[in-house]
């Protein structure tokens, strides 16, 4: 079977929208991620407060603006501005190419590095840039404003990713990662003893106050869980392994914090930690079937990672 995915909507792209009786009362940022799944609800929220929606032909200002049958909801996508990278990129910021494949690569990124700009007024070089200033031709394949992304990691977040090398290779694993069929194995340091094994299977929502950070819910928000089981059990910290079977925004993150068992030096779900300048969190290894070929990869746990570990078997973090 042909694997499928959304089309690309490329920036400067103008789609329009009718709203119809079961959308009564919803909020149009909501609205808009329903009928264009290919981005969050958030970055509809950016698109929204830089009047880049209009509801009947009028530019909106509040993204929880509930909209009515018959609204003609029209949201244009802005056309980022370009970066001029060519003398800032002098090294390999710290990646690992993994693997170099005819479809796809493997890379290994380092903690401290964003995947692709968070908005388009960010000036940080980030691996998309890396991508394009070192693989020219990756520059047109998938999103124009993140050439060469289909997954990302947090900033604060090490380890394996998988970068589609052309179009049709970036379709079946966005179309993978949205079906289940990519499985990812993270390690993290977590706080106290957890159970052995266990799933954790809390539904994952934006938290109404704070912008950038996601909250646990028994009914609101999005179906999400992760499996674990223990590595290691520490003097009063647990290292464990951690399959997110969902892909939700800081899922792990907000997971352990919600059995109460935040990860090490998670500034947000946790507290920071002295040991290590960034959560303990790290994609090891990545797994999936691609023209018929199982692939695996893995990558070790960096030396900060390691050094954590080799301190919290003898003290307390």
């Amino acid at each position: 079977m042909t694997l499928v995915s959304p089309p690309i909507i490329e920036p400067g792209s103008t789609l329009t929208f009718i709203a119809t009786p079961e959308h009564d009362l919803c909020r149009l940022d909501s609205f808009i991620a329903q009928h264009i799944p290919n981005h969050s609800r958030t970055f509809f929220k950016g698109l929204i407060n830089g009047s880049y929606v209009t509801v009947n032909n009028q530019v909106v200002a509040k993204s929880s603006r509930p909209i009515k049958t018959d609204d003609k909801i029209t949201v244009t996508f802005p056309v980022p501005p370009k970066k001029d990278i060519s003398n800032l990129i002098t090294d390999d910021l710290g990646i690992e190419i993994v693997a170099d494949l005819e479809h796809f690569m493997i890379i290994n990124k380092p903690a401290g590095l964003l995947v692709h700009p968070p908005s388009s007024k960010s000036t940080d070089i980030t691996l998309s840039d890396w991508l394009v200033a070192r693989f020219h031709e990756l520059e047109n394949v998938g999103y124009s404003d993140r050439p060469g992304i289909v997954h990302r990691l947090d900033r604060a977040t090490s380890g394996i990713m998988v970068v589609p090398k052309n179009s049709w290779s970036h379709l079946q694993f966005g179309t993978m990662f949205r079906t289940r069929t990519i499985h990812k194995t993270y390690m993290a340091l977590v706080r106290k003893h957890p159970e052995r094994t266990g799933k954790i299977d809390y539904h994952i929502t934006r938290h109404p106050a704070h912008k950038n950070r996601m909250m646990h819910s028994r009914e609101e928000g999005r179906v999400s869980l992760t499996n674990y089981k223990v590595k290691e059990y520490l003097q009063n910290s647990t290292l464990v392994e951690a399959k997110p079977v969902s892909g939700r925004t800081h899922q792990i993150r907000v997971h352990f914090a919600a059995i109460g068992h935040a990860l090490i030096g998670d500034p947000i779900y946790g507290s920071k930690s002295k040991f290590i300048k960034r959560q303990a969190l790290h994609a090891q290894s990545i797994s999936f079937e691609l023209l018929g070929t199982t692939y695996e990869f893995s990558c070790s746990i960096p030396d900060d990672f390691e050094k954590l570990i080799e301190r919290a078997r003898t003290s307390d973090m």
